[in-house]
């Protein structure tokens, strides 16, 4: 029973992605002559950073360009390429999914200074009289 509930479950959400990039590809296809994708459009196609009216705007502005088609938004990373791309993220920082802008830059790792290391002093072996006979250090 469990099992078939959380089937169930993702195969809804497969499905809502389905629907959701079958409506953002059809708008960029007819260069936004259709029903124009909505905020849970693009939240059910996974595509981040879209979550206000502004941003909103301005992606589906870019899905009614003339050099924009179906073949450009195949999957929820183009649309993520086209955001990143047109920097609509960078225009509206107060956005609440924490996306700002294009991806971050992957840091430089600092690089610990090579410790000084300090030589081992020379030992001399030492004799020593065991009783039977002279060894030196143990040997």
């Amino acid at each position: 029973m469990f099992l078939i509930a959380c089937g169930t479950v993702e195969t809804t959400k497969v499905s809502d992605t389905a629907t959701a990039m079958s409506t953002i590809r059809e708008y960029a296809r007819t260069n936004g002559n259709t029903t124009e994708p909505k905020i849970q459009d693009y939240n059910d196609a996974t595509v981040r950073g879209i979550d206000n009216n502004e941003t909103l705007r301005e992606i589906n502005d870019v899905l009614k360009e003339d050099e924009i088609g179906a073949d450009d938004v195949q999957e929820p990373t183009d649309i993520q390429l086209l955001l990143y791309d047109r920097d609509i993220l960078d225009k509206y920082p107060n956005n609440t999914t924490g996306v700002v802008g294009s991806p971050a830059p992957v840091p430089t790792p600092t690089v610990a200074p090579t410790p000084t290391v300090t030589p081992t002093p020379t030992v001399t072996p030492r004799e020593s009289y065991n009783g039977d006979f002279i060894t030196k250090d143990g040997i």
